[in-house]
């Protein structure tokens, strides 16, 4: 997890660099796919096991797939197998095991990853939504109102998606402008490095190479600006004044989980600044100038 950080933060570093100009890095897909461009992707091999002429919620149906588990695993000599259900199913796996311990213990139960993202998205918006995420939703004109509701639920995936990361960006680049004066009466020391780290991931943005971007996440002087910039985002969570900042602070902590998990909704970190005591007007403005580019 913090190797996926450190190349987030080049990305979101590298993305702001044009923030006041005409921008010129692609989005995080199209950027990793260009600091990328020399990796070998392997294709995967798919298998496909026999179809059980049966309802895929029924107890029977989900006992036989577990039994035909253990049999693949025996056949193949391994001390467990693991089973990823979709949620419907998932729940009842688990009443089976429970009841049968012992002969499914072999048998590691994993519910997917679309499922776990979406339950995440819901409690995000279950514990935001009254704190000023659902008008910043509404107001950015990133969600239509009448679909907000879903977004928060966990029930619109694509938009959610989509949202969080315009949001995550937002905090990111609010946050921008209070991380360097930090740094200058905290850790003047670092400054120096921090700077010609912000300067090789401008050179980076300027010319997307996959050599130029191992150079910046191995180098000594963006180690050095992932550290003090971790620092600062906990400094903000532990204040007490102003409470916005340590508030904003945790929204963005489940932004980055949500956004870490799926390439989901990676991107944008809510270090909070004096900007911040603006209410959500600064956000609104940030996605909504995220939007036209």
């Amino acid at each position: 997890m913090k190797e996926a950080r450190k190349k987030n933060l080049i990305f979101l570093l590298a993305w702001l660099h044009y923030a006041q100009f005409q921008q010129k890095v692609s989005s995080w897909t199209s950027f990793n796919i260009q600091v990328h461009d020399r990796k070998c992707i392997v294709k995967s091999n798919v298998g496909y096991l026999p179809t059980i002429n049966a309802p895929a919620t029924s107890m029977a149906t989900i006992n036989e797939v577990l039994n035909q588990s253990l049999r693949i695993m025996h056949s193949l000599k391994l001390t467990s197998i693991t089973c990823v259900f979709d949620q419907a199913i998932y729940c009842k796996a688990l009443e089976i095991k429970s009841k049968n311990s012992d002969l499914y213990k072999p048998i590691v139960l994993r519910l997917s990853t679309f499922h776990t993202l979406c339950t995440l998205i819901s409690i995000i918006g279950k514990r935001f939504q009254d704190a000023g995420l659902r008008d910043l939703c509404i107001e950015s004109g990133v969600v239509a109102e009448g679909s907000v509701s879903a977004l928060m639920e966990g029930r619109s995936y694509n938009r959610a998606v989509r949202f969080h990361k315009l949001s995550y960006e937002a905090f990111r680049r609010v946050a921008r402008a209070g991380f360097l004066p930090w740094v200058e009466s905290h850790h003047p020391q670092d400054s120096a490095q921090i700077n010609n780290a912000l300067e090789d991931i401008g050179s980076l943005a300027d010319d997307l190479q996959k050599s130029t971007h191992d150079h910046v996440l191995k180098s000594q002087a963006f180690q050095v600006l992932f550290e003090q910039s971790e620092e600062y985002m906990e400094h903000l969570r532990k204040m007490n004044e102003p409470p916005l900042s340590a508030f904003l602070a945790v929204v963005y902590r489940h932004g980055r989980a949500n956004a870490a998990h799926d390439s989901c909704i990676q991107r944008r970190q809510l270090d909070v600044a004096p900007c911040l005591h603006t209410s959500n007007a600064a956000m609104v403005f940030c996605i909504q100038q995220h939007q036209l580019r």
